[in-house]
């Protein structure tokens, strides 16, 4: 039995189609919800407004070295936010951000 060569060629257009895609998008986003829901679930809680917070937002181009592909966003708009994730250290949208990296 003769083995048959296989080539490939990129074709950068096409995958730039793809990762700009409302179906990547959706993707992305729905990650991000995903994301949403472990933050709430693991967000310290003394008034409850940074908890009460998260927010998912997405977008068919990221921004700087990710423009060029959709991108989904978890953030939280939380006064306090910033305080909350390095002064106290609890960083869960760190922690949110690479638990998605992996797979969540």
């Amino acid at each position: 039995m003769a083995s048959a060569k296989i080539r490939y060629e990129m074709n950068f257009a096409g995958l730039g189609k793809i990762m700009r895609g409302k179906q990547m998008e959706a993707m992305l986003r729905g990650e991000a919800q995903k994301g949403k829901q472990y933050a709430e679930l693991i967000a310290p809680v003394e008034t409850g407004d940074y908890k009460s917070r998260f927010r998912v937002s997405s977008a068919p181009r990221g921004a700087g070295r990710w423009a060029d592909r959709a991108a989904g966003y978890l953030h939280n708009d939380s006064d306090h936010a910033l305080h909350v994730e390095y002064t106290d250290d609890y960083r869960t949208l760190g922690v949110v951000a690479s638990i998605i990296e992996t797979g969540l």
